[in-house]
């Protein structure tokens, strides 16, 4: 006995398709949504992923982490405002920006430094990582940052 298509069938599997498709475009969309933050007294302005979640840090103007990060110690940006002395050349700043890193986090090593641009604003590019020992953890874990 042969098996009598119905007219419907053809409809359920557009259907079907076409929320797929609908379903992928609002996931996209969805990741792709991005959080302005903004301090004029400072004078910074970034963005973030939308996704992304703030973390306690009251050393820091803005942290936030990626909570699906695959890492153990997640993706995160933390933003802190140093003051710049007048007349102070950007290699002694970053010295003391390194001095007090090295207080700070244990195994702090510096990797590299370059000067760069940034909206034709003088800046620094510092490469440094430390290691991290979390209360679950027995080996520390290394962090690389810039």
């Amino acid at each position: 006995m042969a098996s009598r298509r119905r007219s419907w069938d053809l409809l359920v599997i557009v259907f079907v398709l076409a929320c797929l498709v609908i379903g992928w475009f609002m996931k996209e969309g969805i990741l792709a949504r991005k959080v302005e933050f903004t301090d004029t007294n400072a004078g910074v302005a970034l963005e973030y992923p939308a996704r992304w979640l703030p973390r306690p840090d009251p050393n820091s103007m803005l942290a936030v982490m990626d909570p699906q990060s695959e890492a153990f110690y997640s993706e995160r940006i933390s933003l802190t405002v140093s003051r710049w002395l007048a007349g102070q050349e950007m290699e002694g700043f970053v010295e003391n920006l390194q001095s007090h890193r090295e207080e700070s986090y244990p195994l702090y090593h510096s990797i590299s430094f370059a000067p760069i641009q940034v909206d034709e604003i003088e800046a620094a590019r510092l490469d440094y990582s430390y290691a991290v020992l979390l209360p679950c953890m027995e080996i520390p874990s290394a962090v690389s940052a810039i």
